[in-house]
């Protein structure tokens, strides 16, 4: 009796030690990116944090020496994060996986034109401020600086749809 409670002790041991080695936790192939994110060798929950994190991130729009910061969330941007993690895991090694994302046009083209509105400023022409022997003489014309504003609206969208998040030179 002894002998056979010790055995089913033992047996019940080994049970439980071999029961987390016998489920496999997959994960993304090697180099594989997500939005050029590198996800590879990780399994779906550390991408996913990985994945968010990248994308919660803002965006930073440069201008001379001045910056301006972006979020996301301002802009409506959604993510979906479960098609791009089940592309992910089933995908080939170095494979570059999209991120589908969806944002609010109307809110994209509120924050260009404010970044215009901002930025924007007329060019200046020459003067005429006296005159001398030689002949007139006249203030130097200054450039005007102009937002491209559709430009400006589809780098946004594309920055969305990468996780790096390079600044964007306006």
């Amino acid at each position: 009796m002894l002998r056979t409670l010790a055995a089913i002790v033992a047996a019940a041991g080994l049970a439980c030690a071999a029961a987390p080695a016998a489920e496999q936790t997959h994960t993304i192939p090697p180099e594989v990116t997500v939005a050029g994110l590198l996800v590879g060798g990780l399994s779906a929950e550390p991408a996913r944090t990985a994945i968010e994190a990248a994308f919660a991130r803002p965006i930073t729009v440069v201008y001379g020496n001045r910056q301006s910061t972006i979020d996301p969330a301002q802009l409506r941007a959604r993510i979906d994060i479960d098609a791009a993690l089940g592309s992910a895991l089933t995908a080939t090694p170095r494979s570059a996986i999209a991120l589908p994302v969806t944002y609010s046009r109307t809110r994209v083209a509120q924050v260009v034109a404010a970044l215009a509105q901002r930025v924007d400023r007329p060019a200046l022409a020459a003067r005429v401020i006296g005159a001398t022997p030689a002949g007139p003489e006249f203030t130097p014309a200054k450039p005007g600086l102009a937002v491209d504003v559709q430009a400006m609206q589809a780098a946004l969208g594309q920055l969305l749809g990468d996780g790096t998040r390079v600044p964007l030179q306006l």
